[in-house]
């Protein structure tokens, strides 16, 4: 992630996701997608917060809830967003 905790994944359009999840001895999550390889790629956009952490960056209706993963510590549950085109339009202006 980076500073702004914005994650972007080239993924073949239409991905649908699975699963997100950190394997054993991975230093980060990993993402399970069904995907139509024929299809040709677009950048998608994700941001994890821990639980009990505001969402403040964005309003509900740019973001889309994915998934919750626990970190391999045990110890960090960590929710994965989705940023919508509007969110993402808005962060480049």
């Amino acid at each position: 992630m980076t500073e702004k905790r914005v994650c972007a994944i080239s993924m073949p359009i239409g991905a649908k996701i699975l699963k997100i999840a950190q394997r054993a001895k991975s230093p980060f999550p990993n993402i399970w997608a069904l995907v139509d390889d024929k299809n040709e790629c677009e950048a998608r956009f994700f941001s994890a917060y821990g639980t009990g952490e505001e969402i403040n960056t964005y309003t509900y209706d740019q973001i889309r809830f994915i998934d919750t993963f626990i970190s391999n510590d045990g110890f960090h549950v960590w929710h994965v967003f989705e940023l919508l085109a509007v969110a993402i339009y808005k962060e480049g202006a």
